[in-house]
């Protein structure tokens, strides 16, 4: 029988399955992921439909593999965005993102804040794994975006800046983090 893989829009008859996900490993993205009780207090406005938080899944079968939380924000009066989550059942030691449901989640989050017409998109990774992720950038992303680092925040320091700390979670990292944003290209904006 052949598995049925698709991609969609999340609601809240999907965040148990979601929750599934996120309880499998214990860091996420090079650091220590956050509490449960964080997890669902933070992340239920993202599965009410609304238009600042989405959640796209990968499904194969009726089961959730993967999942993407993005959120809009206004911030020093630019339209931006973040990833604020990425995960799957399916782990490696190592994140890659040509991994066709990864590849496929990020693509869509990329199209979909385009598309809505919000060009620089925000993102932390520690310094420790930076070399890591920066490879990762497939081209395809990498020539249309300019590539902007906008801090290092040391170990254990709350940055003053409410929109870096809001996208290290509210919480204090034991790596250093690096806030990275990327513009989109004059000539690839609609």
């Amino acid at each position: 029988m052949i598995k049925s893989k698709i991609r969609r829009l999340l609601g809240s008859e999907d965040f148990e399955q979601c929750l599934e996900i996120f309880k499998l490993k214990e860091r996420h993205s090079g650091i220590t992921k956050m509490s449960l009780e964080k997890f669902n207090n933070s992340y239920k406005k993202y599965f009410e439909l609304n238009e600042r938080y989405y959640v796209f899944g990968f499904f194969n079968d009726k089961q959730l593999t993967s999942w993407v939380a993005i959120a809009f924000f206004n911030w020093h009066e630019e339209r931006s965005w973040a990833i604020i989550n990425l995960l799957t059942r399916n782990f490696r030691n190592y994140f890659k993102w040509q991994d066709s449901e990864i590849q496929n989640l990020i693509a869509h989050a990329f199209n979909f804040a385009e598309d809505k017409y919000y060009y620089i998109y925000y993102y932390t990774v520690t310094k420790r794994i930076k070399k890591v992720y920066e490879r990762q950038w497939t081209k395809e992303f990498s020539l249309r975006y300019e590539h902007i680092t906008e801090i290092e925040i040391p170990p254990n320091t709350i940055p003053d800046d409410k929109l870096f700390w809001k996208l290290m979670g509210e919480e204090l990292k034991s790596d250093t983090v690096i806030i990275k944003k990327r513009i989109l290209k004059e000539e690839h904006k609609k």
